[in-house]
């Protein structure tokens, strides 16, 4: 068959690594007789601190203008395999096709498999907006979401000879099942899965990021094996997040912009806040050249995440390092690396 002869489904989503896994997923189960089209604008406001109410960047309008283009461009259904799924029928009304979500995928295939009620692992945000609660009505299904009580959960599935774990948003395992059991554990309780530090950093011309540079270097220097390190304006949220639950310590440096957070900067935090991350220890460095203020609003929303310890004294670079400052921020580094 032709390709212009086959389906076109387009994959549409704010998080490239959903985005991802879905196509995997799809190639796996023999998706060789459909044309997928995959579309993670980056301009997109991530969905999770949306869905939470830890920011007020609506993502549907530039969803809407993505789903355009891929009905534009032939797509006659729409797949959506992130939490932007909430927006389905906002999206179908723009895009004149069909837009599915994977909640509306999933569900019908349980009716009949269980007594009306099924528990659903999930994201802060998903589960914030009821998803797949909103989803399961249609089916007479009820929805739960075992955030809170996972250890719980957890404790009860100890007892089970589990045979299959069938993730949403990954592949079904048939084996090392305790091995996942325990990164479930670990994820759920917020304990660091190995000894290092992400560095994150917000840089507008360069000069924050050769500080971020510098940084990891005296960390390194210092004994710190493993250091992950991110530019906020490159790299999307979804992979620094991830690192942000692999690692205890963190070291955030932010050019300040507009007298605030830069803005990517701001959207990593506001993520980090929605995912509920605690217990860790945080370096920050802030850049400005008169009015440094990214610092202080960095602190406003740590402080409002549950055992964030911030290291003093947090450095000031005025534009570009100087002597005072480099030596300032080997300091921070070592300290960092010992806490």
């Amino acid at each position: 068959m032709q390709i212009q002869d086959q389906p076109h489904i387009g994959v549409l989503g704010a998080d490239p690594a959903a985005i991802t896994q879905f196509l995997r997923r799809v190639q796996a189960l023999g998706g060789e007789h459909a044309v997928l089209l995959p579309l993670s604008p980056a301009a997109v406001p991530d969905c999770e601190p949306y869905l939470c109410g830890a920011s007020t960047q609506p993502p549907l309008p530039k969803l809407r203008a993505a789903a355009e283009v891929l009905a534009a461009s032939g797509c006659t259904v729409i797949a959506v395999p992130d939490s932007a799924g909430i927006f389905c029928e906002q999206l179908t009304a723009a895009a004149g096709v069909p837009v599915l979500s994977t909640a509306g995928a999933v569900l019908p295939q349980l009716v009949g498999a269980l007594r009306q009620r099924a528990s659903v692992l999930c994201t802060p945000g998903v589960r914030a907006a009821n998803v797949y609660g909103l989803a399961a009505r249609r089916y007479g299904l009820h929805c739960g979401y075992p955030d809170a009580p996972v250890q719980a959960l957890l404790k009860k599935a100890a007892a089970l000879d589990i045979a299959f774990l069938c993730p949403l948003h990954g592949p079904v395992w048939r084996r090392d099942i305790a091995w996942f059991v325990e990164k479930y554990q670990r994820w759920s309780t917020y304990r660091p899965e190995e000894d290092g530090v992400l560095v994150a950093y917000a840089s507008i011309y360069g000069h924050t990021e050769n500080a971020a540079e510098v940084f990891a270097m005296a960390l390194r220097d210092a004994g710190v094996k493993h250091v992950a390190m991110y530019d906020v304006s490159v790299t999307h949220p979804s992979y620094i997040l991830s690192d942000a639950f692999r690692f205890g310590k963190l070291a955030l440096l932010s050019a300040t912009y507009n007298l605030g957070v830069f803005p990517a900067m701001e959207t990593l935090l506001l993520d980090l806040k929605a995912h509920a991350l605690q217990d860790r220890t945080v370096a920050l460095v802030e850049n400005g050249s008169w009015a440094p203020a990214a610092g202080k609003q960095i602190r406003e929303i740590l402080s409002s995440m549950k055992n964030i310890r911030v290291l003093e004294p947090v450095p000031t670079i005025r534009s570009a390092l100087a002597a005072d400052t480099r030596e300032a921020l080997t300091d921070l580094a070592r300290q960092l690396a010992e806490a």
